[in-house]
């Protein structure tokens, strides 16, 4: 059925396809079996349903995400490099512990966490691991802003 016009007032409209506001009642009623009905019980609530893989509906913002006032989604704390030892002030300055830093290299990609990072001034530590090796970039704050400190490199198992 389509809607052909909306009405407002106290008495129901002369046709059968208008939705109506009865301001009486402060009720959004239709034509529906012969009768103005309203459209929805104003005492309940719309409740959005959970998202899942087969239903559509809301999710909310946690952490490492955000979304835009045009609501656009985007994932917080993930940044990819070439040269892990290069990182800018303003992405170290970004990250906080927990948050991952994406080294590309060719058609790999290694993906490093940040395993500490100091309240004030001192460093910040990114670390990788893969089967038999372990590696920890860190990062000191100085006066004139982050300055590369050192690369160590673990070997397992040797």
């Amino acid at each position: 059925m389509k809607i052909r016009e909306f009405e407002v007032g106290i008495l129901p409209p002369q046709t059968t396809n208008v939705a109506w506001l009865d301001t009486s009642t402060i009720e959004l009623k239709f034509y529906i079996d012969g009768q103005w009905q309203k459209l929805k019980d104003n005492d309940t609530p719309y409740e959005l349903p959970v998202a899942k893989s087969n239903v559509l509906g809301g999710v909310k913002i946690g952490d490492g995400l955000s979304i835009t006032s045009k609501g656009v989604l985007s994932v917080s704390g993930i940044i990819e490099v070439s040269d892990i030892t290069a990182l800018t002030n303003k992405q170290l300055d970004a990250l906080e512990v927990g948050d991952k830093v994406i080294k590309i290299t060719g058609t790999e990609k290694h993906l490093y966490l940040v395993t500490y990072k100091a309240t004030t001034g001192g460093g910040i530590c990114l670390s990788y691991n893969a089967a038999g090796y372990g590696e920890t970039v860190s990062y000191d704050r100085t006066e004139s802003g982050w300055v590369y400190n050192s690369t160590d490199i673990k070997t397992y198992g040797e």
